[in-house]
């Protein structure tokens, strides 16, 4: 077999990403699809692995309910499937795994009774980077990248405030907690924005794809104690109260 090198993944066509919240999923899983196949044509190094759908529900009853509303619902997943389901290794070399998964994820940000009409609803666009320990051992970091992080949970010490009173709506805590509560005593919560920009709600799915796309054509690599890893300086650990 040939080596791999940068003229092999040229020929791998990279898709845009999606610019806005109407996008349908497939459009979402196309764009993984093409970037997953690209870093695995590039050369021999391990990169992130971007879970390979959109996850558009918390549960089986979120899908219920949405489904006959979305476009394309059966190109989205639901959170359980992360962790039920066989996870893709096209993207990892031979005899290796990545320690960082990222995942893209949707929750609504309307109310249902306010806003009765699917064509209506609106959807905010966020990702989190799962990252195990270098070594192998327990301990696991989630990355949460919400591009609607306002500048003054930025300039905070967010170990001292609540999660619950940082802005998050009850979807995005609710899949948050569901991540953390797989292992509450070794995992840790880290949150954050990249840039300095104010948050603009029109630009969540750019800022977000954008984000996934830099994480992901960097070499992989898990957490060490006491390093600070480069790929996250615009993060910060936060206090995981989630009541």
């Amino acid at each position: 077999m040939p080596p791999k090198t940068a003229a092999t993944a040229s020929a791998v066509a990279l898709i845009a990403p999606p610019t806005h919240d109407k996008a349908p999923p497939q459009d979402f899983e196309q764009w993984i699809a093409s970037v997953t196949a690209h870093l695995a044509a590039r050369d021999q190094k391990v990169y992130p692995l971007i879970y390979p759908k959109m996850i558009h529900y918390h549960d089986s009853g979120d899908r219920t309910n949405w489904e006959a509303w979305l476009t394309g619902s059966e190109h989205a997943t639901y959170l359980h499937d992360v962790y039920h389901h066989p996870i893709p290794t096209a993207s990892i070399a031979p005899g290796l795994r990545p320690k960082t998964r990222i995942l893209l994820i949707t929750t609504p940000s309307f109310n249902y009774i306010k806003t009765p009409k699917p064509e209506d609803w609106k959807w905010h666009t966020w990702a989190i980077a799962e990252v195990k320990k270098q070594d192998g051992g327990y301990g696991k970091r989630l990355y949460i990248m919400d591009p609607d992080l306002q500048q003054q949970f930025r300039d905070t010490d967010l170990s001292k405030i609540r999660f619950r009173d940082m802005g998050f709506s009850g979807a995005q805590k609710k899949a948050i907690k569901y991540l953390y509560d797989k292992a509450p005593n070794t995992t840790t919560v880290w949150v954050g924005r990249p840039g300095k920009a104010e948050p603009d709600k029109d630009r969540c799915v750019r800022e977000t794809c954008a984000w996934i796309d830099q994480l992901a054509k960097t070499e992989d690599k898990g957490w060490v104690e006491g390093e600070i890893d480069a790929r996250f300086t615009d993060f910060q650990q936060a206090n995981p109260s989630f009541g």
